[in-house]
């Protein structure tokens, strides 16, 4: 099945982190109240991959 422009548009767009919609996705289990947070969060799903890279940083498995 061959996509259309519109169809395009719902692909998952990186930003610019390395990360494809081919990548198949990380998943945890969060304590219900730290949960509530991050799923009240405008763009969690940027906002973890920021908080992840910033904790390999500081554990020195990451060099940015």
């Amino acid at each position: 099945m061959k996509k259309t422009n519109n169809q395009k548009d719902h692909l998952f767009k990186g930003k610019g982190m390395g990360v494809t919609h081919k990548q198949p996705p990380v998943s945890v289990k969060l304590p219900p109240e730290i949960d509530a947070i991050v799923r009240s969060l405008p763009n969690r799903s940027e906002y973890i991959r920021q908080a992840i890279a910033e904790k390999l940083e500081k554990d020195g498995l990451l060099s940015v």
